[in-house]
């Protein structure tokens, strides 16, 4: 199957769950599916979703602030600039985000609200 764009491999669930027909069509629609983490070790905070789509289950990274640097949010728009920033975040979560890195890290589950309150303001500048 062809890797679904801006995606990357859960940290919290697991790919090998098995999916009902509901799931595999409509995704999983239950539980907390809205993350943030903090690891004092490499000073990052990340915040993400995971959600699965076709059977897939994909962490989408929405935020990635590194101490001493501008965050890196992704921009749900589609135009060359957003793009551009949007694989930025990409790249560097892949190379700074992999369950074993963060094992040792605060994982939080978030309500909708919650994470939606944190990434608006993260995309508008002002966290």
């Amino acid at each position: 199957m062809k890797e679904i764009p801006y995606t990357a491999a859960p940290l919290v669930g697991t790919d090998g769950q098995k999916s009902s027909l509901r799931q595999l069509l409509f995704g999983n629609l239950a539980g907390n599916q809205y993350y943030e983490a903090h690891s004092e070790e490499s000073g990052v905070y990340i915040l993400w979703m995971e959600f699965s789509r076709f059977g897939q289950l994909r962490a989408y990274p929405c935020l990635l602030h590194e101490r001493d640097h501008e965050p890196l949010v992704f921009m749900p728009f589609s135009d060359p600039e957003s793009d551009e920033r949007n694989q930025a975040l990409l790249e560097r979560w892949e190379a700074l985000v992999t369950p074993e890195r963060f094992q040792s890290a605060c994982i939080s589950a978030l309500g909708k609200d919650a994470f939606q309150k944190i990434y608006r303001a993260y995309r508008n500048g002002q966290a």
